[in-house]
């Protein structure tokens, strides 16, 4: 069982252009905002297929929060943040889970 004060953080970055005026962005003028969604684990038993893919699809959807700028969601910003939150989590089922998923 995930220790009860356990939460595993799904996030993403993204590049943004820092325009300083309208017309007057440069290509150097980017930065990086990272988003972050905490996903609750400490109910979850990852032991337990059916506990793995609960966490998998809490990791799925926290990605998706993450990765929508509004308009839309951002696929391979979705796989990013997926890849990294499953290599966090570090669980057999959810890790063999996700690669079944990709392939």
């Amino acid at each position: 069982m995930f220790h009860p004060a356990k939460t595993l953080s799904c996030s993403a970055l993204a590049a943004t252009l820092l325009a300083l005026a309208p017309g007057s962005a440069h290509a150097d003028d980017s930065f990086y905002v990272q988003k972050a969604l905490h996903v609750q684990v400490a109910d979850l038993d990852a032991s337990s297929p059916a506990d793995a893919a609960t966490l998998y699809r809490r990791i799925r959807e926290a990605a998706r929060q993450v990765c929508d700028n509004g308009t839309s969601i951002d696929r391979d910003c979705v796989q990013r943040a997926v890849n990294d939150a499953v290599r966090t989590a570090d669980r057999p089922l959810v890790t063999r889970l996700h690669a079944a998923i990709r392939l």
